[in-house]
């Protein structure tokens, strides 16, 4: 992410990057920075699963918050493909930046996949499920890790040692 936004971060970069237009090059990282919002939802919601031990509005809040962003985050890179990227295209192949157009195509694409991805993964697991905290047996004498590993081989390897 970070080599994707860089050149946006020197004037000649951005030129560059954005086919002759530096103000555009640098908004659409800005765009790219700001739909990552989510992520920080996304990993509290997470830690709310680690940790709580029963439902509590700030969990349905949060994931609300981390749904919505991602839902807007798919639709924003939806409509800067069609909308805002594509449309330079002439520009791109003008300054003979193909690459910088390709690698910007690509990006906001798999993003968009990814997020959609996400999106349908949440809903066939069922909202509520993803909406409301639901207890679930926790490992006791080991890390949350172990609850990956088989507890026969967890037993096995901790009698050897």
């Amino acid at each position: 992410m970070i080599w994707c936004h860089y050149p946006a971060g020197e004037l000649i970069g951005a030129y560059w990057a954005g086919a002759g237009d530096a103000r555009w090059a640098v908004w659409l990282s800005i765009i790219g920075y700001v739909t990552e919002i989510g992520v920080p939802f996304l990993s509290f919601r997470w830690w709310l699963l680690q940790t709580s031990t029963s439902h509590k509005p700030l969990f349905s809040i949060v994931a609300g918050v981390a749904f919505v962003s991602f839902v807007c985050r798919c639709v924003l890179m939806g409509y800067l493909l069609t909308f805002e990227i594509f449309p330079r295209l002439d520009k791109f192949l003008h300054f003979k930046q193909v690459f910088a157009f390709v690698f910007i195509v690509v990006g906001h694409f798999v993003v968009c996949v990814i997020s959609a991805y996400w999106i349908h993964t949440v809903i066939v697991g069922g909202l509520r499920n993803f909406f409301v905290f639901t207890s679930r047996p926790r490992a006791t004498e080991f890390s949350w890790t172990a609850s990956f590993v088989n507890k026969d081989i967890y037993q096995s390897i901790k009698k050897s040692s």
